[in-house]
């Protein structure tokens, strides 16, 4: 069994902008788990566990599911969280232009992988990249002012060109994304 998601990858110029705001935050929280600026990424459907011998037929039907989607710029900005600040899981950084497009690709992918027999999302998908999952909302007091203080910061644009099948292996130190294929939009 593979652990397997679906995502669009960021630029280094997004990683760059995020990386002095993530460290402003990390100091102020350091109980949050917080994301490698390294695997940071824009997913698109989680899959979990999956088996060796399905991800032939996962990789043909992305591709074609895929396929007819145009290229788009998804411009990155703002940070919240999940569910909200007063009961925070995850802190993310948001998006605005090209949330809509955002949104119908996930909902593509979300076709094929229901298609293929996976349970369908129960959550309406919200384009964000995680920056750290809150195990208790005491240890991301103080965040919500300090994301305040940053205000609206805009980090830049993604250019979502091509969906990608990354393989997660969770390590004592974090996880570790590999790509396993990618999938052009045209």
């Amino acid at each position: 069994m593979i652990r397997t998601f679906i995502a669009a990858e960021i630029g280094d110029d997004v990683r760059d902008a995020l990386e002095a705001d993530v460290a402003v935050l990390r100091a102020g929280a350091p109980l949050v788990k917080w994301v490698k600026t390294e695997n940071l990424h824009l997913t698109l459907r989680f899959l979990g566990d999956v088996k060796e011998n399905d991800l032939e037929e996962l990789f043909d039907a992305l591709e074609e599911g895929v396929a007819g989607i145009e290229p788009f710029a998804l411009e990155m900005r703002g940070i919240g969280a999940f569910p909200n600040w007063r009961h925070p899981r995850v802190v993310w950084a948001g998006c605005g232009d090209g949330t809509e497009e955002a949104v119908d690709l996930a909902a593509a992918v979300e076709e094929v992988c229901v298609d293929l027999g996976y349970e369908a999302e129960k959550r309406p998908f919200r384009p964000h990249l995680t920056l750290g999952r809150v195990k208790l909302p005491a240890d991301a007091r103080g965040l919500e002012e300090t994301v305040a203080a940053m205000g609206e910061r805009v980090f830049g644009y993604i250019d979502v060109d091509a969906v990608v099948v990354f393989m997660s292996s969770l390590r004592r130190n974090g996880p570790v994304y590999a790509p396993m294929a990618r999938f052009p939009l045209r």
